[in-house]
């Protein structure tokens, strides 16, 4: 009875949020539902224990949580009914907004699965009410120095998460081998654990800025050789063969079988995404060729590498919110010739209120290629209009901050436009880009924190409309 009360409260409450546009109601609704019933999620959990053959899923560690969910629940919906699964797969990954996925399901969770993004911090609450039986890490990194501290301070929570999931319930865990603080974490017996893994085409020539980072071991000499020693039948390998823009194409092998997977999304990183979604079906037996499918089913989160038109202006929208994740992004649109970057910086507790990791986020590599790239053409096109260029629009609580670190990273002054208003700064860079567009400019670039992503998704979800992109073709 209370459990009845506490899920229909909750879904009230995110009746209400959105009837009068208050938000999304991600995590209200759970912080009413458990005050209605602190044991909504033990008893949930209790609910789906009774099936053996329940996928109880759980995602956690610095970068890349959203989109592997979204990879693991495309590959889900291939083999299995996803009207029986649990997902927060819109990035609400703290203890309440947990618990308003569990409210929002319609089901009965005696027949339920989950597959859950769980936030660093909260990992070790939320695995005291729920069992996962995959718990899968994508990488540590350095993140929001107000809420995590340094390094390590990431990976004790982490560990402490498992150490509580490790004596109490058995389950495989999936780490990503290429990162060395994950290849150090243990379990009691090491039997449980899974590892993806990249690897390179030679005729790929990848530059090592792309993945390469201090504290991990992407690539590095005599990476396979230290590979070596882990047990074949639990290691899942990728081998990178296409690396563009907007697709990425690599060999996904496991136990001397491999199959071809074409991932319409970009960047090393999506890559590594798709690697840890592969890896939590291979392990529970699922064939090469549906994890393909589901791989290539995939087109993205809101925000993530994500395509849409703003005022008939081709736009590309990539979340950034640490050091490590942002120069991902810096790496991967550097190369777009003759684009315009709004980079909207916000200052709010999901942000992190602590901005200086704009100063360790590589925006030199996107100056110095930009200045290289664009000189003559925008040159010409400056002198023949007596127009000053604009490369970068700054917008946010926090847009001066963002403009400084660009003139400190070597732009000029005449490059950076600064409005703090997002809905204005929207509005100049799609009229930049249309007034210029045969001259300078062709297509836009939103770099924004998290949320100012969640604002952004607001304001344009009236006045915007996915570009239609046809799945990618090679040979």
């Amino acid at each position: 009875m209370r459990q009845s009360l506490a899920i229909f409260s909750a879904r009230l409450c995110i009746y209400l949020l959105k009837f009068f546009k208050l938000g999304n109601g991600s995590s209200l609704p759970g912080r009413v539902a458990l005050k209605l019933f602190p044991k909504l999620l033990l008893q949930a959990n209790q609910d789906i224990l009774s099936r053996q053959d329940a996928l109880k899923v759980m995602v956690s560690g610095t970068n890349g949580k959203t989109t592997s969910v979204g990879l693991i629940d495309s590959i889900y919906e291939v083999t299995q009914n996803k009207k029986n699964l649990i997902s927060n797969r819109l990035g609400a990954n703290l203890y309440y907004g947990i618990a308003t996925a569990f409210c929002n399901f319609r089901g009965n969770f005696a027949e339920a699965d989950f597959i859950l993004e769980v936030d660093e911090a909260a990992l070790k609450t939320v695995v005291k009410h729920i069992k996962p039986n995959f718990l899968a890490f994508t990488n540590i990194f350095r993140d929001q120095l107000d809420r995590f501290g340094e390094i390590d301070a990431t990976k004790n929570l982490l560990e402490e998460a498992l150490k509580l999931a490790d004596s109490e319930t058995d389950f495989n865990l999936i780490l990503n081998y290429d990162d060395i603080k994950l290849r150090s974490i243990s379990t009691k017996t090491n039997d449980n654990i899974y590892f993806f893994r990249l690897i390179t085409n030679e005729a790929l020539k990848l530059s090592s800025e792309k993945v390469l980072d201090k504290d991990s071991s992407f690539f590095e000499e005599n990476y396979l050789d230290k590979a070596s020693a882990v047990n074949e039948n639990k290691l899942i390998t990728g081998k990178l063969k296409i690396l563009e823009t907007k697709y990425s194409v690599f060999d996904l092998i496991f136990r001397g079988e491999s199959i071809e997977v074409t991932l319409n999304l970009p960047g090393v990183y999506n890559v590594y995404n798709a690697l840890l979604a592969a890896s939590v079906f291979l392990a529970a037996g699922t064939g090469l060729e549906k994890v393909a499918q589901g791989l290539t089913l995939y087109r993205g989160a809101f925000g993530r590498s994500q395509t849409i038109n703003i005022n008939g202006v081709e736009s590309n929208i990539y979340l950034i919110k640490n050091p490590k994740g942002c120069s991902e992004v810096l790496h991967l649109v550097k190369n777009d010739k003759n684009s315009l970057y709004l980079i909207i910086i916000n200052d709010n507790y999901a942000d992190g209120r602590d901005v200086s990791w704009l100063w360790d986020a590589d925006f030199e590599a996107l100056i110095q290629q930009n200045q290289k790239d664009n000189a003559s053409t925008e040159n010409e096109a400056c002198e023949q209009s007596n127009q000053s260029r604009v490369n970068y629009v700054c917008s946010g609580r926090r847009a001066y901050d963002m403009a400084l670190r660009l003139k400190y990273a070597g732009a000029k002054s005449t490059e950076i436009y600064v409005e703090a208003d997002m809905q204005s700064a929207i509005d100049f860079a799609s009229n930049y880009i249309s007034e210029r567009e045969s001259q300078i400019k062709n297509s836009l670039n939103i770099l924004p924190t998290y949320t100012a992503l969640l604002d952004l998704e607001k304001k344009l979800s009236l006045t915007t409309s996915p570009l239609e992109i046809s799945p990618h073709l090679h040979h």
